[in-house]
Order: C-alpha cells, then structure tokens, then sequence
C-alpha cells in the first residue's frame, strides 16, 4: 500500500514538472522533458535516463539544489548524465559547479545536457577522484551508466574502459579557488570512501556544509564514513531510503558564512 502510494506521488510529482516543460516546445530535435523539470538528450536504452526522466531518484537533492538560497558552489562526483549539475545550475545562489565524470560516453552527453539547458558556470571534469593520479580500469554497463564502477567486481562478462583519475593534490588545483560554502555529491558505486577520503585530505574540505552520498551496505560501513565526517564538525546524518542502498544527507551546523 505504501509503495503504491509513493509510486502514484512520483508519477504526479512527475507530470507537474514534465507538462510545463512540454507546453514550452522543445530547445533541440529530439530533446526529452524529465520529471526534474530539465531538458534531456535522448539515450532511451539506458536506465539512467529512464530514471531521469520517470524521476526514479527520488527529490532529496534535487530539492536541496533548487531551494538552497545560501551562495554556494557545488561539487558533482559522479556526475553521470548531468542531472543534478544542470538543476544546480538553474539556482541563481549557485557560483558554480565542478562535474566529474570519467566515461568518456556519458561525459558526453553530459556535455549536451549542459549545453541543452543553457548552464554557463558548469565546468565538466572527464576524471575520476581516486587516491592516485594516472589511468584506472572502469567496469561499465551499457545498459545502466550509473553502474560503472571503479570498485573491483567479479564478472567477466562486464565491459572495461580505461579512464583518467585524479588525486587530492590535482583535485586541490581545480577546486581550491572555489569561495564560500560547498555541497558536495558523490556517487560512485562502491567508490565513495576512496572519494571522501582525498575529500579530506584538501584545503577546501571544511568549507563542504552539505555532502550527500551514495550508500550500499554491501560495498562499505556507513559508519565509517560517518566517523570520518563526525570528526571534522558534521553532526547531522539523514538517511534517504531504506534497506541495504540508500542515500545520506550529511551536513554541518557550523556558521560558515565567514569561511573564506
């Protein structure tokens, strides 16, 4: 009954952000309207976009990346298709946004969601935060892009792609010059404690007032990652969903207005 309840919402939810998108024509041949109120480049075999689209993922972030009214720039770790990136873009108190997304393919289209909605401040990084900089092998499916993963998997039946990563010390030269408050997402499949980790080793770290991150029980503790943050002023820890994978909304009640 509950399910069936969330699952009318999500389609009503969907339409209401889909229709005004619609009754506007679209900006490209071809183009899709999606239940987070952007415009998509179509990529119909894939369930990311299928996700998108339906409005699958949920409002949690993309809600928080309408509404925030603070200034701040927003950092977006697995930026796949650019959703979140373009949704950020369209809140005028959004400086900026870094996206990361190393498959080649997706930060493709990627590029053409940005371009699609006319996002001027998104800068689109074709890298992986990893703990070392050089090339990496990424599991991919071509089916789901939001499943590539850099964490080691055992079926040899997966795609790879070699892909570019990047430390702490390179993730520092393009963040660094950011000013004022952070949100940070990462989703990266298995991958987030790797990214938290160079997170924590850069200047810009205590600046980060918001993080959301991807959470699979089978790929690591949340508890440990809640530690990490624990130790460095976060004191607020929401889980989004339930069971084994779910979303955390992590953030800071430090006054961080005077972080430079």
């Amino acid at each position: 009954m509950r399910k069936g309840i969330r699952k009318l919402r999500r389609v009503i939810s969907a339409y209401s952000k889909i229709l005004p998108l619609a009754l506007k024509g679209r900006p490209a041949p071809g183009a899709v309207p999606s239940a987070y109120g952007v415009w998509l480049h179509p990529n119909t075999g894939d369930r990311t976009f299928q996700f998108y689209v339906s409005g699958r993922y949920g409002y949690a972030l993309a809600d928080l990346l309408k509404k925030k009214r603070e200034e701040f720039v927003f950092m977006d770790v697995g930026a796949n298709q650019a959703l979140y990136s373009v949704l950020a873009s369209k809140n005028p108190s959004c400086t900026h946004i870094h996206a990361f997304e190393p498959v080649q393919q997706t930060a493709d289209l990627a590029q053409k969601n940005i371009q699609l909605n006319d996002c001027a401040n998104v800068s689109l990084h074709r890298v992986a935060i990893s703990n070392a900089t050089g090339k990496s092998a990424i599991h991919v499916d071509d089916a789901h892009s939001g499943k590539a993963t850099l964490r080691e998997i055992d079926k040899p039946s997966d795609d790879k792609q070699v892909i570019e990563t990047i430390d702490a010390v390179e993730l520092e030269k393009i963040v660094s010059g950011a000013v004022g408050r952070i949100v940070a997402k990462i989703d990266v499949e298995g991958h987030e404690l790797v990214v938290l980790e160079e997170l924590l080793k850069t200047s810009f770290f205590d600046r980060i007032d918001t993080l959301f991150y991807e959470c699979d029980r089978n790929w690591f503790d949340p508890a440990t990652a809640e530690t990490l943050l624990k130790a460095r002023g976060f004191d607020s820890f929401d889980a989004i969903g339930e069971g084994r994978h779910f979303d955390v909304l992590a953030r800071r009640k430090v006054n961080l207005d005077v972080v430079q």
